[in-house]
């Protein structure tokens, strides 16, 4: 199973005026604005225990995937859950 985290926060209120606007320029072109909020490892883990029982059984199903976190106009988390072809589980069942 592969999970994708995609983390985005809102713009800091405290932030100069000309840093907002410079920052919804880049997001209006598509572009990524880099955040250093929240602790990476610790945001993947609340999303990934709270799916469990839901989307799988238990986390350590989940072989890859990929986490970022950004600014954006809006704060929320994007969530793609994709399977991965069957695995054989050991070289038996590689020799066939």
């Amino acid at each position: 199973m592969r999970v994708d985290l995609a983390f985005t926060y809102a713009m800091p209120a405290s932030w100069p005026k000309w840093r907002a606007e410079e920052a919804t320029r880049r997001l209006k072109r598509g572009e990524i604005v880099p955040c250093t909020r929240g602790d990476r490892d610790n945001l993947a883990k609340a999303i990934l225990d709270a799916l469990e029982g839901i989307f799988y059984v238990n986390d350590r199903q989940i072989m890859s995937g990929e986490i970022s976190k950004s600014y954006a106009l809006r704060s929320g988390v994007r969530v793609e859950i994709s399977t991965l072809p069957d695995m054989p589980e050991s070289k038996k069942d590689l020799a066939g």
